[in-house]
């Protein structure tokens, strides 16, 4: 009997365990493993249906394109065509079709083709270089982000013998800036005085170029170069604004060829800055409060000055402190000086340090940093300009007060702190860019390709984009002159090329002299001496960072210009000047 009860309890216990379920633990990564396993599914599952539907957007747009070769086989020789193009026809270039909820876009191109069998151009045994037709069809339609295409090309033969098909033969050349041939550039060709008309885009090949055959014998073939992210460069017709074009129009003789060449290239933009010159910044306290003080010990603020606080006994305490807030001015170019006004009777002193800012505690200039800040100074003004801007754009002032005798107290009326700051930001300035590349000229007079009117926004910024490779001029109107640019004038302009251009700019002047002064050959040369003097004037400038200097003058006349610099020649010349004249000089060793 004790046998049979040990194993029924051992069953009871069993089925009782088996009762309390899972736990916590196997509940979650049951969870856990029962996601991963679905969302793995559902991304194959999301997959092959993409891949379906890629698949089926592929076949159909093989379909479309099978079917249109087809039916231009079906088609006689002579109607083998588009319309506006070269040979003419009725079929589309290019039109839009939606099948199984897909919306492709068919391109048809129909050019006419030398057969090499019997020579190619100029060695063409009959000089019959139209022989056949080369048709191709393309269909691209978008898929998850991205362009998909299929291409179909066939050549159509005349039956019997070749035939010309009159006319000449245009050839387009395109290359880069470097000369290299450009392949899959689109030339749009045009021509609305000849019958049919002629409105028609092809590629150049991996040469750079196209050929077209059988162009009808006519003037004023317009033909446009474009390929996306590259400039577009094309022909020019006579207009009121261009009497004589540069390159003009395309002519087509009978029987003859016309090539045409063109250069394009990325393009590339100039990223305008507009900004006041260097400008004296200060800072003054009057003290007729504490709000420029981070903080007093000892020492009462108030009425326009501070003294030692009184000790409550009819006198004032021996020692104090003052330290002003974080001076940090934006656009901090240097820092140049502080002083004081103070009344300090024997045996009271105001000892001043420069401190600087660390993350909210005010550290102590080290001697390197600022020869004397370790013992203080007592006598300003103080010249803090060795303390550099960009390794200590905030700084703060302190003062130690003391007295030897708590009947006196050294008074403290003002202190101020003087900085360089700029260049500051300008907005709303306008600027005229003007390309030295021409399409012609207008009574002699060139004509620039690229000649833009623009303003820089209220931040004094504006980007000039779309812009061929070039040399460029900026000048800024009747509101403004440019005093100082470290980008030299004109700007030489690379293909693909995206650089900022920082140009100072002050109020204009009816009269002004700027000059760029270089040192070895190109080198832009700061701290050159020039000394501008004429009639009633004659004033001396040291050259920017950018070796610039800009001179406002009393009037137009003859002036003389002296530039001298450690360790080069002295230059010395005269300039004739009536209204705004730039001149760029370098120096010898």
């Amino acid at each position: 009997m004790s046998i049979f009860f040990l194993q029924q309890h051992i069953y009871v216990n069993r089925v009782a365990s088996h009762r309390r379920g899972f736990s916590l633990i196997d509940i979650v990564v049951g969870t856990a493993l029962f996601l991963l396993v679905f969302v793995s599914i559902a991304g194959v599952f999301r997959l092959s249906v993409a891949l379906v539907a890629e698949s089926k957007a592929r076949i159909g747009a093989l379909s479309l394109a099978q079917e249109t070769v087809e039916f231009v086989r079906s088609m006689s020789y002579g109607d083998v065509g588009v319309v506006g193009g070269i040979p003419a026809g009725e079929l589309p270039q290019s039109e839009t079709i939606t099948m199984n909820g897909v919306s492709y876009t068919r391109r048809i191109l129909v050019l006419y083709d030398d057969n090499p069998a019997d020579g190619v151009g100029d060695d063409d045994e009959n000089g019959i270089t139209t022989d056949n037709k080369r048709f191709s069809v393309s269909v691209s339609w978008e898929s998850r982000g991205m362009s998909r295409s299929v291409r179909l090309v066939s050549t159509i033969v005349p039956q019997g013998i070749e035939t010309s098909a009159g006319g000449g033969t245009l050839i387009v050349n395109v290359a880069d800036a470097s000369l290299y041939p450009l392949a899959d550039v689109t030339v749009h060709i045009e021509n609305a005085s000849v019958s049919p008309s002629v409105s028609m885009d092809v590629f150049t090949n991996s040469q750079g170029r196209v050929m077209v055959d059988g162009a009808p014998s006519a003037g004023e073939y317009e033909i446009v170069v474009s390929k996306d992210g590259y400039s577009t460069v094309r022909t020019y017709d006579v207009s009121e604004e261009l009497s004589a074009p540069s390159p003009g129009h395309a002519s087509i003789l009978e029987g003859q060829s016309t090539v045409v060449s063109f250069q394009t290239d990325r393009v590339s933009s100039l990223n305008i800055y507009t900004r006041k010159p260097l400008e004296p910044w200060s800072l003054e306290d009057m003290l007729e409060d504490s709000n420029l003080l981070a903080a007093t010990t000892g020492v009462t603020v108030s009425g326009g000055h501070a003294t030692l606080a009184s000790n409550g006994m009819g006198g004032h305490v021996l020692t104090g402190t003052v330290l002003s807030n974080t001076i940090a001015p934006s656009y901090l170019s240097s820092w140049e000086s502080f002083d004081w006004d103070a009344l300090e009777p024997v045996g009271t002193s105001i000892v001043w340090h420069v401190y600087e800012e660390n993350g909210g505690n005010p550290v102590l200039l080290s001697e390197e940093v600022l020869p004397g800040n370790t013992e203080g100074f007592t006598s300003g003004p103080i010249n803090i300009s060795s303390v550099s801007a960009s390794l200590y754009p905030k700084l703060r002032i302190g003062a130690e007060f003391s007295t030897n005798n708590e009947v006196y107290t050294p008074t403290l009326y003002d202190w101020s702190l003087s900085t360089i700051v700029g260049p500051v930001p300008l907005g709303d300035v306008p600027f005229t860019i003007v390309g030295r590349k021409t399409k012609g000229t207008d009574d002699g007079i060139p004509v620039s390709i690229i000649e833009r009117n623009e303003i820089t926004n209220s931040a004094g910024f504006f980007s000039v984009g779309d812009l061929l490779w070039d040399m460029y001029d900026i000048v800024t109107g009747g509101a403004y002159d440019i005093a100082d640019s470290c980008v030299p004038d004109p700007y030489n302009l690379a293909p693909d090329e995206h650089p900022d251009v920082s140009l100072i700019v002050v109020p204009h002047t009816a009269h002004s002299l700027r000059i760029s002064v270089f040192g070895n050959g190109d080198v832009p040369l700061e701290g050159a001496s020039v000394r501008v003097n004429g009639v009633g004037y004659d004033e001396t400038i040291v050259s920017s960072s950018c070796g610039q200097v800009f001179f406002v003058l009393p009037g137009s006349g003859t002036y003389t210009y002296t530039i001298s610099a450690t360790g080069y020649e002295v230059l010395s010349e005269t300039v004739s000047v009536s209204g705004t004249v730039t001149l760029s000089k370098s120096l010898d060793h």
